[in-house]
């Protein structure tokens, strides 16, 4: 399967910024930080989570930040996310596979999926003030 791979790289992000000054395909050139590669199939990560197969995919303002370098290197949100990540969070799909406690999905359904993702699924314990009212 293919997805847009963003890799925290230093080196990756001189390239770009260097390069980028000239032409903004450096952005996107193969030293830079972005690349189109081959992942692994996704497993579940536990037996409430369901597989979605992407149809259509956008690509939102952070994830454009990302690309063109307007952040900054030193985010404070790198402690949350894994790398290289995976762009485009913005995902309407079909479900593919169900693990053995989902009762309210199933295989072949159209969703829409929210990228925020809540205490329960970070594995964040106590859970959160918003998390607990549900």
């Amino acid at each position: 399967m293919k997805a847009i791979l963003f890799h925290y790289s230093l080196p990756r992000f001189a390239f770009a910024y260097l390069l980028g000054a000239i032409t903004p395909r450096a952005y996107l050139a193969a030293p830079g930080p972005l690349a189109l590669e081959d992942i692994p199939e996704p497993e579940l990560p536990g037996d409430d989570w369901a597989v979605v197969r992407t149809q259509l995919c956008g690509i939102c303002g952070s994830d454009l930040k990302e690309v063109f370098l307007e952040g900054s290197f030193d985010n404070p949100l790198t402690a949350l996310i894994s790398f290289p990540a995976v762009l485009g969070h913005e995902v309407a799909g079909t479900i593919e596979r169900v693990g053995p406690c989902v009762t309210s999905r199933r295989v072949g359904e159209r969703v829409v999926l929210n990228p925020w993702l809540s205490c329960g699924p970070r594995g964040i314990t106590p859970p959160c003030d918003a998390c607990q009212r549900g």
